[in-house]
């Protein structure tokens, strides 16, 4: 039963047909579906650096790369995201040499 503005309220389930305390939010109905969102597509990057490190599978969004550039942006995109952690962490990072897509 359920108590709203002083009147009980008896709701029964749609599996079993028997009556529940449970109101009728918690009974396990089901709500409309949201709309779809946009899919949002990936390239990664192996970028190697100075120190020879290499930081493997860093990802940009696709329509950052895709244009008559190539894969030069995704070089100033991983270097202003590394100066951005650069200056959040307080250490220093390597420069960048080169930046290769990921084989996967």
């Amino acid at each position: 039963m359920c108590l709203w503005a002083g009147t009980f309220y008896t709701y029964r389930t749609a599996q079993t047909g028997r009556p529940t305390d449970l109101p009728i939010h918690q009974m396990g109905a089901t709500m409309a579906r949201g709309k779809p969102t946009a899919r949002v597509e990936y390239v990664s990057f192996d970028i190697y650096y100075e120190d020879g490190t290499r930081a493997s599978n860093r990802k940009i969004a696709a329509m950052e790369v895709t244009g008559l550039e190539g894969d030069g942006p995704a070089q100033a995109y991983f270097e202003a995201q590394d100066k951005d952690i650069e200056n959040r962490s307080g250490r220093s990072k390597p420069k960048i040499v080169k930046v290769v897509r990921s084989a996967a």
